[in-house]
């Protein structure tokens, strides 16, 4: 979950980041570090970032270091700018 607190939100919305064991090698993909609240190697699929109503969250499964929210937010950003980039390439060959 990457949401923000908001004492007084317009929608009870909650903004996540699926994690996954199913590695497809894609640019997508961010390893994540070993966590004590998962029984596999994991990592976040940033292709799949959405949103859900926040009281279909049942239970807090753990909490991510903000060193790997940093990573996990940052390669994200990166995987758009080149995205981005490929699609401009591809739009407007040279």
């Amino acid at each position: 979950m990457v949401s923000r607190f908001d004492p007084d939100p317009p929608r009870e919305l909650v903004v996540y980041v699926p994690l996954t064991t199913q590695n497809r090698n894609s640019l997508y993909w961010v390893e994540m570090p070993r966590l004590g609240f998962l029984h596999a190697i994991s990592g976040a699929n940033v292709q799949g970032i959405a949103s859900i109503p926040a009281i279909r969250l049942e239970r807090k499964l753990g909490t991510l270091t903000d060193a790997t929210m940093a990573v996990v937010v940052l390669q994200a950003f990166e995987i758009k700018q080149k995205v981005e980039l490929n699609s401009s390439r591809a739009r407007y060959p040279r």
